[in-house]
């Protein structure tokens, strides 16, 4: 995955986990996912999922891909609903990578 845009909310109930998720989450399950009442979502920190890193060179990668909740495995890349969610979040990746930058003492482009 390379946009990321999918990943941004400010809503800490944004990705719901299932218990199918998260037994293929495995051992990361807890770093990644916790529990709301009896309902489990995705960890969010600074507005995007915590499964999500934000690269210097302006890429987004999955750090579950390969285990990612239902959620996301449903949100195909270049489906409708994929367009639907870089039209209305597409600055919030480059947000991210600004801020990435000015922490790190470099330049945005």
């Amino acid at each position: 995955m390379h946009c990321g845009a999918c990943c941004f909310s400010q809503a800490v109930e944004y990705v719901a986990v299932t218990g199918d998720d998260w037994a293929r989450l495995g051992e990361r399950a807890d770093a990644v996912a916790h529990f709301i009442g009896n309902k489990a979502f995705m960890r969010m920190d600074d507005g995007h999922c915590v499964a999500l890193r934000v690269m210097p060179e302006g890429t987004f990668l999955c750090d579950v891909y390969e285990e990612r909740p239902s959620t996301c495995r449903d949100l195909a890349e270049g489906s409708r609903e994929c367009e639907g969610e870089r039209a209305t979040k597409a600055e919030r990746p480059a947000q991210a990578l600004v801020a990435l930058r000015r922490s790190r003492g470099r330049a945005a482009p």
